[in-house]
This record gives structure tokens, sequence and C-alpha cells, in this order.
């Protein structure tokens, strides 16, 4: 495993024996142009497989920052990158949960795996709570409604993986056991991110750009005033990666006083969980640590 001097670039994702049948888009997938590939660096496995990353509406910086760009699709564009985000948290978990050995490493590797659980949960209860119903009554129709029951078909599956986290002490830990847990939902979980996509590129002349554009800003004040912000941050910019379609995140912003603010004050509280995320604290993939123990797996999480 590359050391975490290489985190600047992505591991190779062209090996086809780490995927699993479960990487497949599901049959609605959104139509939308693929990721194109980062540079390689190793043939290890990364954190954008076995589940596979969302397609971008937008594929290109020039086509984000274009004034005649729909409203529907800027919003399903970042959004597209939200769950690309949660996707790369959950593969990190699923590619790393065979090599931690040590109870020390299992045992933030665990409050890690809640930590993802609670990252997710707190991003599905701003769509229940307080954005799809107002899309739904700004097109004066249930359009977000079929999005929203997706939840419930792998909610059980979140709820036991956070339950594992939680209650599972270090020496009772089994790879096997966390792996199956994250396989009964983590297909399902990936074609409902996929869909919901869809769904919103598609409220394009059914809702008034303005006010669909006033609505996303607000469930992003909501949401980051409900956030903890000694999780949600670590996670959100370890999970970023700036280098995805070519940088084409890199219009999707993190302002410099907020990765300051994260290195120095927020990634403190549970700094042992942040070595298991697949970005550093500027975003920038670096390879999976775990594999072998001593190799990056004690260093702190630093840019």
């Amino acid at each position: 495993m590359a050391s975490s001097q290489t985190s600047t670039l992505r591991p190779s994702t062209s090996t086809s024996t780490t995927k699993m049948s479960t990487t497949s888009p599901s049959s609605q997938d959104h139509q939308l142009p693929e990721p194109s590939k980062s540079p390689s660096l190793t043939a290890a496995a990364w954190a954008d497989t076995p589940y596979a990353l969302i397609p971008t509406p937008l594929p290109s910086q020039s086509a984000y920052t274009s004034p005649t760009i729909p409203a529907a699709s800027l919003i399903a564009h970042e959004m597209s990158h939200l769950h690309c985000m949660l996707l790369r948290g959950l593969n990190s978990l699923y590619q790393q949960a065979p090599h931690v050995q040590t109870e020390s490493s299992i045992a933030s590797f665990l409050q890690y795996g809640n930590h993802w659980c609670t990252t997710l949960n707190h991003h599905h209860a701003t769509e229940e709570t307080f954005l799809f119903p107002r899309i739904d009554a700004l097109a004066g129709e249930a359009l977000m409604t079929p999005n929203l029951a997706q939840h419930l078909t792998f909610e059980a599956g979140i709820e036991a993986l956070d339950h594992y986290c939680l209650t599972t002490d270090p020496s009772a830990y089994s790879s096997q056991d966390f792996r199956g847990i994250i396989e009964s939902f983590g297909s399902t979980l990936r074609a409902h991110l996929n869909d919901e996509i869809g769904t919103l590129v598609a409220l394009d002349g059914k809702v008034d750009g303005d006010k669909l554009k006033a609505l996303w800003r607000a469930s992003s004040l909501h949401a980051r005033s409900k956030t903890d912000k000694n999780i949600g941050l670590p996670m959100i910019i370890g999970t970023y990666d700036v280098t995805y379609q070519g940088g084409a995140l890199s219009e999707f912003n993190l302002p410099i006083v907020l990765l300051w603010a994260n290195e120095w004050v927020y990634s403190r509280k549970w700094a042992d969980c942040w070595r298991f995320l697949p970005c550093d604290t500027r975003g920038r993939p670096r390879a999976l640590v775990g594999a072998e123990e001593g190799t990056g797996m004690k260093e702190r999480w630093k840019m």
C-alpha cells in the first residue's frame, strides 16, 4: 500500500478484479456522461469502488459556470457531488475493513463507520424534513415522493451498520460480518443516490428556477445549522476529491477559512478516526490506509 506521501494522486481504479456485481449502475441510471478517470499511481483499489460513483450532470467547469445552465441542473450537479462523497465514505469502509488488525485501530475504524452513518442520516433527514417537501410545494405535485420512499429500502441496513459500529467490542470485530452488512444495502443505496439526480434534473420547467436556487441555498444553511462540525467538516472534506472529473468539483468551493477551521479545530476531537478518510484536508485523494499496520496507520491526518 502506498504511503501517505503519495496522497495527492489517486490510486488506479482500472483493475476489474476488485469490482463486485454491486457496482453496476441501476437499470434506471440517469443518462449522463460517465466520469473521466484521473491519472493512476498504483493498482491499489481506491474509494470509488466497489460502489460506482454517480455521473454528474455537468462534466466540465465551463458548463458549471455557464449562466444559461438551468437551475435544476446546477442543483442536481451539486447534489451528485454530495452523493459521491457519501459513496466514497462507504467504499473506504468496505475497502479497509479487512485490514484493521489491532484493537485500537479497530475501535477507531468502528467510530469512523458510526460517523459515516451519522453523515448519511443527516443528509437524508434534511431531504425528508426540509428540501424535498418544499420542492413538492413549489411544483404543486409530489415529484420527490418516490425518491423519499426509496429511503425505506435501505434504512434497516444503515441501522444495522451503525449498531454494529456502536456496540461491537474490538476483540469481537469481524471484517466479514462488517462487509456483509454493507453488501446488504450498498447496491440499493447506490441506485437511490443515482436515481435522485435524474429526478432533480427533470425539475427544469416544473419549478421556477430562481425559487429553486433560493430553496437550495436555504436548505444548505439549514443542514449546516444542524451539523456537528466535529463530524461534518472532516467527513465532507475527507471525501471531497477535488480531482473528480478533471477538477470540476473545484467550482463547488471549499473556502480556505473552512479548511483551516477544519484542520486546527474541528478535526481534533475524533482525530484518530480520520486516518481512514480517502482524501486529505485539502480534499485531495490519498491512498487508503490499513493494508499494513504501521504503514501510515498511526500517522496524523494532515495536509
